[in-house]
């Protein structure tokens, strides 16, 4: 049995070159077809017709566009039909001409709607443009040696986000991360997006650590110690107990000075939490302490079996934490 034949062998070249150079919607070409050819194609067989000929899967509706576009814009995307032409670059050329702002995607649809037979090729690109043009495209001839230095001193320190930022902001540039991303990898082999590798910083420098606000200060290589807690141990001569804290009287961390600071044990500390009396000034936070040991000897007090020592022992200690 014959193979039958495809829906393009059964046109004639002239009924081919009817439809390819058609601007209309598939309606109005089938109409057109009949009358001109004498042919009865329903609607149905004209899409399938359509497709063949374009190569295409879906067919796009040109009425959408025919309505906003003029008809300078119309002649101006059916004159770029060349496929070595980017969507970008055509994209910038139509803003540049009609004062719009259509984005890449938009460029390709509408190159598509009013050229179906339209498709980027690359290869095509590649042979008719030649090394001059792929040459001007590389990285190296697009920025200048200032912008290369920018981007090698600083891409193992920040992220690509920032570098974008600070690329941009420098240079007057609106390069995207993706954009950043491939530069880095071009100028520095060893890059890597997720690896960032922090400036070391030498021996006796402090930063903030963001989470507490309290600062820093770097005691060896890859060892930090709270500036507040190296100050306490300097003035008192000993390390810091294990289940005792440095903290600051009246709550900024910014103020570390010797008088600002106060050395509490687990248990002051975590009433003093628990009541609120932390960062609300030196006066209130003397109050929360002599409230804990108000509270402590209560505790001893009502401890069954301790009636006839504890008397004496509580007077003395609240007399003691009133003085002191």
């Amino acid at each position: 049995m014959p193979r039958p034949l495809s829906t393009k062998q059964l046109l004639t070249s002239e009924q081919v070159e009817f439809v390819k150079g058609s601007t209309c919607s598939v309606l109005d070409l089938t109409k057109d077809f009949n009358k001109q050819f004498g042919t009865s194609y329903s609607y149905k067989a004209m899409r399938e017709i359509y497709k063949t000929v374009f190569d295409i899967r879906t067919i796009p509706n040109r009425n959408c566009y025919n309505k906003k576009l003029s008809p300078a814009q119309i002649e101006f995307i059916k004159a770029h039909t060349d496929p070595c032409l980017s969507a970008t670059e055509f994209a910038r050329l139509y803003n540049n001409k009609f004062g719009t702002s259509i984005s890449k995607i938009t460029a390709i649809r509408m190159r598509l709607f009013f050229c179906p037979g339209f498709s980027f090729n690359m290869r095509a690109f590649i042979e008719k443009t030649g090394p001059e043009r792929r040459d001007s495209m590389k990285f190296e001839n697009t920025l200048s040696p200032a912008q290369i230095d920018f981007i090698k001193s600083h891409a193992k320190y920040i992220t690509v986000s920032k570098l974008a930022n600070q690329f941009n902001k420098k240079f007057g540039t609106s390069f995207s991360d993706r954009a950043m991303n491939a530069r880095c990898r071009h100028f520095c082999p060893d890059f890597r997006a997720k690896a960032i590798h922090k400036t070391p910083l030498p021996i006796g420098e402090d930063r903030l650590f963001k989470k507490s606000g309290r600062t820093l200060v770097k005691v060896a290589p890859e060892k930090w110690k709270f500036k507040h807690i190296i100050l306490w141990e300097e003035h008192s001569g000993k390390p810091v107990p294990t289940n005792h804290r440095i903290i600051f009287k009246d709550g900024d961390t910014k103020n570390i000075t010797i008088e600002n600071l106060i050395e509490l044990n687990q248990g002051q500390l975590n009433f003093l939490s628990r009541n609120g009396y932390l960062n609300k000034g030196e006066e209130i936070l003397n109050i929360g302490l002599l409230l804990y040991e108000i509270s402590k000897l209560r505790i001893k007090l009502t401890s069954p079996g301790r009636e006839k020592w504890a008397r004496v022992k509580i007077k003395k200690e609240i007399s003691e934490a009133a003085n002191g």
